[in-house]
């Protein structure tokens, strides 16, 4: 008998399944909650679909019986399909108190609890101690939860949200594990699809775009210093009330890393680097007890911003064993300087760009730069430049260029001030954003429309596979 069971509910469509990955969050909440007495256990239904496996979300609810259901909902292209497994559970299950959160679970809270009645509980910003304290009054019986902070819930037929209080801190974060994959009850599926962020379905048989590796994205951190137009994190980690990044330390992320790997990880993904100054040097030390453990493995890390001459010396004294199958990732989001302070806050130039490339290029360190069609102010001529400028880098043989979409996204900077950055808006409410299509940008530019900017995507994948024989241009319909 389980306490809380959570589940994740992807997105699927005639001819694929998106949002295979559960936010990995929701492992250090299961872990805070077995830790303090409730039991808890995560189920990602996205991940067995995608495994080709056959299930029942009644039939789990039967087995493990838990009093409480929770469900994640970071992305808002998984409300479709998860309000439709709540209606149902809820029907099947009458008396089970069912708990939401995420991203779009927080920004549209109100029109859920408004709308969707098979919903009790939403838990705004971050989870642990609220969750926690929501689940052992519902164990208990006990029907006051106006002290439990980050919750919204319906009393008196009345929407009540208590205010944004709790946010995780150091010692908290790093007191946590996401090591602890037997809270999955499906990790096998969930790994055996780790690589992949969508898998298609053809004639009824699916198929996966990216070979078979277990891959584990770890996040180190909380909150965002930048502020890109099209992204929800800065703008959702100030509603969360958290005026700065929050680190998990250097220590405890090797120790949780080294149980991670133990259990047959094959690569570690960092999606997260929120060190603009320099100061924390959160990776620095975090790579140098790597090296002093001697734990190595295949290292994928997202640069947000343009990592200095000291980072690459360690991540290449780190990986160096393993730099085949490990990628620096940068975002720089154009080669048009302008266009990317106006959507970045970030005033690097191509020069130290370059820099950087022939520093990682000399020791051998692949990177992985990643372009966005469509951004506002960018057009034709801006999206040429891309091209000429992607032609020119690609003279270095440890390098890959993408060129992709970036949706429409509740919390972020391009939705809440459409004018400010010159775009138009279709998707605007909740409704829409429920049944917007997986492959619509959601928004136009002053100079491009959505058509356009997808157009303009095929051409980049077609010029760029003429300068190079490597060049495997992604799928362009957006997955998120």
């Amino acid at each position: 008998m389980t306490d809380l069971l959570i589940f994740h509910i992807g997105r699927k469509e005639k001819d694929r399944i998106s949002i295979i990955h559960m936010p990995y969050g929701v492992l250090l909440s299961c872990d805070m909650l077995n830790k303090n007495g409730i039991s808890c256990k995560i189920f990602n239904a996205a991940a067995e679909i995608s495994a080709g496996k056959k299930f029942s979300l009644t039939n789990i609810i039967k087995k493990y019986e838990p009093k409480i259901l929770g469900f994640t909902l970071q992305w808002h292209s998984q409300m479709l399909d998860t309000f439709k497994e709540i209606r149902k559970i809820k029907k099947a299950f009458p008396d089970k108190k069912i708990i939401m959160g995420g991203i779009t679970a927080y920004f549209f809270s109100k029109e859920i609890l408004k709308r969707e009645k098979a919903v009790d509980f939403i838990i705004r910003g971050d989870p642990e101690i609220p969750l926690l304290k929501l689940c052992r009054k519902i164990k208990y019986g006990e029907r006051d939860f106006n002290n439990i902070e980050n919750l919204s819930y319906r009393e008196n037929k009345k929407i009540k949200e208590n205010p944004i209080k709790y946010s995780i801190d150091e010692k908290t974060f790093s007191s946590l594990n996401y090591s602890n994959f037997d809270y999955i009850i499906n990790k096998n599926s969930v790994f055996k699809v780790s690589n992949n962020f969508w898998v298609g379905i053809k004639n009824n048989k699916i198929f996966y775009p990216e070979p078979f590796k277990k891959r584990f994205f770890y996040i180190t951190s909380r909150g965002c210093f930048y502020k890109c137009s099209y992204c929800s994190a800065a703008n959702y980690h100030l509603f969360c009330g958290r005026k700065k990044p929050v680190y998990k330390s250097p220590e405890s992320t090797a120790k949780d890393i080294k149980k991670i790997l133990n259990q047959g990880i094959d690569n570690i993904y960092f999606p997260t680097f929120p060190d603009t100054d320099n100061k924390n040097n959160f990776y620095i030390k975090l790579f140098k007890i790597l090296r002093k453990k001697k734990i190595s493995f295949n290292c994928t890390i997202d640069c947000f911003k343009l990592p200095d001459k000291n980072f690459i010396d360690s991540f290449y004294k780190t990986f160096k064993n393993n730099l085949s199958d490990s990628f620096i990732v940068i975002s720089p989001d154009s080669f048009d300087e302008e266009i990317r302070i106006k959507n970045k806050n970030q005033n690097y130039t191509n020069k130290e760009l370059l820099a950087l490339l022939l520093k990682a290029y000399a020791l051998g360190i692949k990177i992985r730069l990643y372009l966005i069609a469509g951004l506002p102010f960018s057009n034709k001529k801006t999206f040429i430049e891309n091209i000429l400028y992607s032609k020119k880098l690609y003279a270095f043989k440890n390098l890959e260029i993408i060129n992709n979409t970036v949706p429409i996204e509740p919390f972020s900077p391009l939705f809440l001030n459409p004018k400010k950055y010159d775009v138009k808006i279709k998707c605007k409410t909740f409704k829409n954003f429920i049944f917007k299509k997986s492959g619509d940008l959601g928004y136009s530019t002053k100079n491009m429309s959505e058509k356009n900017i997808f157009n303009l995507i095929k051409i980049f994948n077609e010029e760029m596979s003429k300068v190079s024989q490597d060049f495997h241009p992604i799928e362009i319909r957006n997955t998120n």
